[in-house]
């Protein structure tokens, strides 16, 4: 992963998440689509991603999004990860 756009936004869902990096393969096969992953091990929601290009992908935030877990502030920092099978 090189970047990640938007690098903040809303945390209610369904906000594109562009991922830009390298050796991002379209399959064919469903058990190898990509996934992202918005929260801590203990504390996550993981969506489907879609391969744009090889140096592109996009996720979309989950709705209805994660609990925030207390003791929380805003603005909250949400670890974000992606798994390429």
């Amino acid at each position: 992963m090189s970047q990640i756009i938007p690098t903040s936004g809303p945390i209610s869902g369904h906000t594109d998440v562009i991922v830009q990096g390298m050796g991002f393969l379209k399959s064919e096969n469903e058990l190898e689509q990509p996934r992202c992953r918005f929260g801590s091990p203990s504390n996550y929601v993981s969506v489907d991603a879609e391969i744009l290009s090889y140096t592109r992908m996009v996720c979309k935030t989950p709705s209805p999004g994660l609990q925030i877990l207390s003791p929380s502030q805003w603005p909250v920092d949400m670890p974000f990860g992606i798994a390429l099978a």
